[in-house]
């Protein structure tokens, strides 16, 4: 499943959502 770490698994939708939306920023 490649080399990603928890975090970076979750931090990567995150990132491409707040790209996408950046008016709809996650709770950091």
């Amino acid at each position: 499943m490649g080399t990603k770490t928890q975090a970076e698994v979750e931090r990567a939708p995150a990132a491409r959502v707040l790209r996408r939306r950046p008016w709809q920023q996650p709770l950091q």
